[in-house]
């Protein structure tokens, strides 16, 4: 089992138990590109209650596993995309 927070990836949650993204996404009723965006870290999983159930099931994974695969990239992509360089207009200080 990844033991690390920075281990822990949806990607490597999913091949530690075997499955394609098309086998996941089809379990929660995704799509296959769904799968892709969320394992690249493009953006974070929104699921009901029931398919965050079955994505532990199918993931072998706690909800804090699940949380750190899933938040981990999408904070990293949020803190890049903030320090983006903003026009500086000196009228508005």
């Amino acid at each position: 089992m990844l033991r690390e927070h920075h281990d822990i990836t949806l990607l490597k949650l999913r091949q530690q138990v075997g499955l394609t993204q098309r086998e996941l996404a089809e379990a929660l009723g995704v799509t296959q590109k769904t799968i892709s965006i969320w394992e690249r870290g493009k953006m974070q999983p929104k699921l009901s209650f029931w398919q965050t159930k079955l994505m532990m099931e199918k993931l072998n994974c706690t909800l804090d596993q699940l949380i750190i695969a899933t938040e981990l990239k999408h904070q990293n992509h949020n803190e890049i995309k903030s320090t983006k360089i903003r026009p500086h207009n000196p009228r508005f200080f």
